[in-house]
């Protein structure tokens, strides 16, 4: 009989934290697309799905959803820790045996036991939904969107006797990068994930930078692979005359939006035909006291907040709405995709110097200078917006050029991920008859 030559299927389980429900992580709505063209099927984890939760975000036909139970949501319920005991006293074993042996200091242990019991019951859901749904699929990788749960349920995924041979690949952002960034200034059992990691990829080089001096052994494993978003509609169409300044981010302390309002008050002493829009809400006392200081600092009518509108909507309105700039004076940052879309359309970007925004404002290629102090002062920034407002007509257009040049570069939607499917693919177990 003649051999049989056909492949098995290539399958990826993207671990996420909501998509493709609720809303953030917009960001794999770009990548979503090139990953389905990359592997046979797709099966997508949302880790903090809920029954009952409805489905925001279109995806390929060949990706298909592994979802959570209702039970052993969290490890915040006594009554799932002591169900999951029970059910697997070795794994809690395993779980107390980690906890005491952990090089991490004595206050942070028991943070520890809990995000390792609550990643195992969420590895138990996932694996009997795995077997329940698709027969126990050979995945080809494990990939995580986040160095954090998602990370950590791969790895307990992986000690499956079905999982063992199925590598375990991970993005890594802001949050789940850098300990400064939380207020315990901890994050739990990193060492555990990247032990087990085949790639550990930071969207920054200045994340990788960081990891790789935190975890010298694993150096090799960490890389920089950045996310990237689609081409603009109508790009190129910003405009020095609109003086319209945009920004886009949840409304959080981290995004620190009442120094830009400090800035602006000062900046429409010599332009009171500044124009301030923002994208992107928050919860509760954080919105109510920003509006509350826009309202208290700036000329009525020169600010309006957008709210949350999702991203399709926004890229259009950037289209047909020319502005001037792009603006970020956040504390913290990963690579902002905020920022991506405002150079995939054109617009001059001024950002503060944190994390890897100063890797998207590259002043070679002629771009605005306009990369500010990791803490300005209001006077700083206003500064700089005046900078730019003060430009010539024909210095703007050139820093409009340079913007859709550093977006077609380097933050291309297609550019990257083309080429991420390509290594992950390239990284995935073998794929025999």
């Amino acid at each position: 009989m003649p051999e049989n030559t056909e492949k098995k299927p290539s399958i990826v389980l993207l671990l996420t934290s909501n998509f493709p429900f609720r809303t953030g992580e917009e960001f794999i709505e770009n990548e979503i697309t090139y990953l389905s063209k990359g592997f046979t099927k797709v099966l997508i984890a949302p880790l903090s799905y809920r029954p009952g939760m409805s489905q925001t975000r279109v995806v390929p036909e060949n990706v298909e959803l592994v979802l959570p139970g209702a039970r052993y949501r969290t490890a915040s319920d006594l009554r799932d820790i002591i169900s999951f005991i029970l059910r697997h006293p070795g794994r809690f074993f395993l779980s107390i045996r980690r906890s005491i042996f952990s090089k991490e200091k004595l206050r942070f242990r028991h943070i520890d036991l809990m995000f390792d019991l609550h990643c195992s019951m969420l590895a138990e859901n996932i694996n009997g939904a795995l077997s329940k749904n698709y027969n126990d699929p050979e995945l080809s990788i494990i990939y995580c969107y986040w160095f954090h749960t998602q990370a950590r349920v791969a790895v307990a995924l992986k000690s499956l006797i079905q999982f063992q041979s199925t590598p375990i690949i991970s993005r890594g952002h802001r949050s789940d990068i850098y300990e400064e960034a939380h207020l315990n200034g901890h994050l739990p059992q990193r060492r555990i994930m990247i032990t087990d990691m085949k790639k550990l990829y930071a969207v920054s080089e200045d994340g990788t930078a960081y990891l790789k001096e935190k975890f010298p052994r694993f150096a090799k494993q960490i890389e920089t692979r950045y996310l990237g978003v689609n081409a603009a509609t109508n790009a190129g169409n910003p405009s020095l005359q609109s003086k319209q300044l945009v920004t886009c981010s949840a409304i959080s302390n981290v995004k620190r939006l009442p120094l830009l309002i400090e800035a602006l008050a000062i900046l429409q002493k010599s332009h009171p035909d500044v124009v301030w829009i923002h994208y992107g809400w928050g919860e509760g006392s954080a919105v109510d006291s920003v509006v509350a200081l826009a309202r208290e600092k700036l000329t009525p009518g020169s600010f309006d907040f957008k709210g949350a509108i999702p991203n399709s909507d926004l890229r259009a309105v950037y289209g047909s709405t020319p502005a001037t700039a792009f603006i970020n004076v956040s504390s913290s940052e990963g690579v902002p995709v905020s920022m991506m879309e405002a150079l995939a359309q054109g617009l001059p970007l001024i950002a503060t110097d944190v994390g890897g925004s100063r890797e998207l404002i590259n002043t070679k290629l002629g771009m605005f200078p306009g990369l500010l102090s990791s803490d300005p002062s209001p006077t700083e920034v206003a500064s700089a917006i005046q900078a730019l407002l003060e430009s010539s007509d024909s210095d703007y257009a050139n820093y409009v050029k340079a913007s859709l040049l550093a977006w077609e570069s380097k933050w291309s939607a297609e550019r990257n991920y083309s080429k991420f499917t390509q290594d992950i693919a390239g990284l995935a177990g073998p794929i025999s008859d």
